[in-house]
């Protein structure tokens, strides 16, 4: 039943986050691209 209910916790985890990343993708898609790169460039 753990077993279950971590799987089920993962998927509304993956869920939430493909949401916050549709939501936001517009708005904060030049701070991801230029983290991004610092983190390449690093």
């Amino acid at each position: 039943m753990a077993f279950y209910d971590r799987i089920l916790f993962m998927w509304h985890y993956v869920r939430i986050l493909c949401n916050y990343e549709v939501l936001c993708r517009n708005k904060y898609q030049g701070i991801f691209l230029s983290l991004r790169i610092l983190v390449i460039s690093a």
